[in-house]
């Protein structure tokens, strides 16, 4: 059969057709190779590990996970914690047995993330323990669990 419009014959237009199918099945193959077949999997297997950032206490904290032991958990050396005004690294602080995040560049002071006498060792050590509580809370509060 030819087609007058394209001014090829049906055997060109199957051999072109072929061609184009073989060139969509290289770039799907290049694509998914490209990790995100696997990170896709991840996500479904995984839904908890799309969520890397949310705003508590005024400030917008972001994180990353690690898999310890099989399990996904909240990497404490990969916490930002982001000032909502200026974009600057924030600070923990404390005055008395109020804990807040700070902003040195712009002064911005959070809302209190933790009120006490430290459980922890330190103040941050402090704040990745309350992060690591809030972000567990909004986890369930979505249908996610740990």
């Amino acid at each position: 059969m030819y087609f007058p419009l394209l001014q090829i014959n049906s055997s060109e237009l199957n051999v072109i057709l072929m061609a184009i199918i073989i060139l969509l099945f290289f770039f799907i193959v290049i694509f998914l190779y490209n990790n995100s077949l696997a990170d896709f999997v991840r996500s479904l297997r995984y839904p908890k590990l799309d969520y890397e950032e949310d705003l508590f206490w005024n400030s917008i904290i972001r994180w990353k996970w690690v898999k310890v032991n099989g399990q996904y958990e909240l990497d404490e050396t990969r916490i930002e914690k982001i000032c909502p005004r200026c974009q600057h690294n924030l600070i923990t602080q404390q005055q008395g047995d109020i804990h807040f995040l700070f902003c040195e560049s712009c002064r911005f002071i959070s809302t209190e993330y933790y009120e006490g006498p430290l459980k922890e060792p330190t103040a941050d050590q402090q704040f990745r323990a309350v992060l690591k509580e809030e972000v567990s809370a909004e986890l369930r509060k979505s249908g996610i669990y740990d």
